[in-house]
């Protein structure tokens, strides 16, 4: 009877681990595509590229979460690997600012100026928008999935001498 307890404790850990990488993956690849395709989004790529990125995160968030040892370590490991990607958010619009600035910096000085302000504002936004999300996936992640601390509060010791 035990062991079948011990096999469903397992059994009960695996689908812990295996909804944390569904879900998670999806949202990790999902902040992961963005920042990749908003960095590349100047650049002259296949149409498929978007898919790939996609399936890459999918694969290297299940691989993290499938190998934790826990469930809630799975989240840990996957709600920082978000908050990571979307403090990278901000890095991706400048880059793509800066391209796309550089890129009508051979039309008119009005196109060129458009061209910064836009991407100025894009910046901002996703600035915004990644630090308060990321804010909240690195404080989600450090309060999941951690070790049990052992407090002693009376760390006096008494000998056998000193007793009587």
């Amino acid at each position: 009877m035990y062991l079948v307890f011990l096999k469903m404790g397992f059994f009960m850990s695996f689908i812990g681990k295996l909804f944390a990488a569904l879900v998670g993956g999806f949202v990790v690849s999902l902040l992961g595509s963005v920042v990749v395709a908003t960095a590349m989004a100047n650049s002259d790529q296949n149409p498929d590229t978007s898919s790939t990125i996609l399936l890459v995160f999918f694969a290297i968030s299940a691989a993290l979460a499938l190998s934790a040892k826990r469930a809630a370590k799975a989240w840990r490991r996957l709600l920082l690997l978000s908050a990571v990607l979307c403090f990278a958010m901000p890095l991706a619009s400048m880059i793509f600012s800066g391209v796309a600035t550089a890129e009508m910096a051979s039309h008119s000085g009005a196109a060129a100026a458009g061209a910064m302000l836009g991407g100025g504002i894009v910046t901002m936004v996703t600035g915004v928008f990644g630090f308060f999300l990321g804010a909240i996936f690195l404080i989600a992640g450090l309060l999941v999935g951690r070790d049990p601390k052992i407090i002693i509060v009376n760390s006096e010791v008494k000998t056998v001498s000193e007793q009587t």
